[in-house]
């Protein structure tokens, strides 16, 4: 009877080795695949991110202005300081309109709360442009915004819509957005919210809240300090929720810079005559990384807007 050969050591040895190379290889391009593959998702990730951010800056680039035309000074303020990002503050009346007509029982309240501006809802005079006179130097009030409630219950304080104010003498000031807190408003359905500000302004001054965007950086663990921009952040001891750009580990905004063009078609970095102004212009850098340590290139995000055109290149 013919015996039966089986595989010799060698051949044995041999198959493994070839079977083992054909391992690593598989493995080696699946970790390779799964590294690109995040690379690539963090990079839209954050391609997408810069894009919103810009929508959100430019649309309210687009409305400032609105309801103060009697007071073209509170509608933007650029403040540079050397060597440093840019902070912009805008103003726009329709930014702060609240209308919540559900938790309003009355129909005649809802359409006076639906038609007038939530600065001072129970003033009739048609001067009213959005602005008013700081009647107690460290907060201001607004007044009658339609109820903010929580099951039912109106809620005491928020982190607000308002990072700051800016005021008719040419400064800003940043708002405790912690601190904000509220009392049953003049109308049904209606809270009045106190709004204390970082610091004093004389009484009697000119403001307008405003809207706010600041570059701070911020600890994303390990005591790594990466950039972010900030919306409606108010103070640096007051800081909340989340940067609408940057500041996590994948994503570092390196630089905000802003500036304004007027009607002769000359560029400043500061806002010296907001009566003229034609268009302002923002300028995002950033850079992002993977799972590694080492960064991309900064990449640079410019656009312009104006309340008559919105652009981007």
């Amino acid at each position: 009877m013919k015996r039966l050969q089986g595989f010799t050591l060698i051949e044995c040895m041999v198959s493994l080795a070839i079977l083992a190379f054909a391992i690593v290889g598989a493995l080696s391009f699946f970790i390779f695949q799964s590294r690109s593959g995040f690379v690539t998702f963090k990079h839209k990730a954050a391609e997408d991110t810069v894009f919103f951010t810009q929508t959100i800056i430019a649309r309210d680039i687009a409305m400032a202005g609105n309801g103060v035309s009697t007071h073209p000074e509170l509608a933007v303020f650029v403040k540079e300081t050397a060597g440093a990002p840019d902070e912009l503050y805008l103003n726009y009346s329709g930014h702060l309109t609240l209308n919540n007509p559900d938790v309003i029982a009355n129909p005649v309240i809802k359409s006076a709360i639906q038609r007038n501006s939530v600065f001072a809802e129970t003033r009739t005079d048609p001067g009213y442009q959005g602005w008013l006179a700081l009647a107690t130097s460290g907060e201001f009030m607004l007044e009658a915004f339609p109820q903010i409630s929580n099951s039912g219950t109106p809620v005491a304080s928020m982190n607000s819509a308002i990072g700051a104010i800016i005021t008719a003498s040419g400064a800003v000031m940043d708002v405790n957005v912690k601190g904000t807190s509220a009392v049953p408003g003049p109308l049904e359905g209606t809270q009045n919210w106190r709004f204390p500000l970082v610091g004093a302004v004389a009484t009697g001054t000119l403001v307008s809240p405003a809207v706010s965007y600041k570059w701070r950086q911020v600890d994303v663990g390990g005591g790594e300090m990466l950039g972010s921009l900030w919306r409606n952040r108010g103070d640096d001891n007051s800081p909340y929720d989340v940067p609408i750009l940057g500041g996590d580990p994948y994503l570092d905004v390196t630089n905000f810079q802003v500036r304004c063009q007027f009607a002769d078609g000359t560029w400043q970095t500061t806002n010296t005559s907001p009566t003229n102004l034609r268009q302002v212009e923002v300028t995002i850098s950033y850079r992002t990384r993977g799972r590694t340590a080492y960064w991309g290139p900064v990449l640079t995000r410019t656009f312009a807007a104006s309340p008559r055109i919105i652009r981007s290149y």
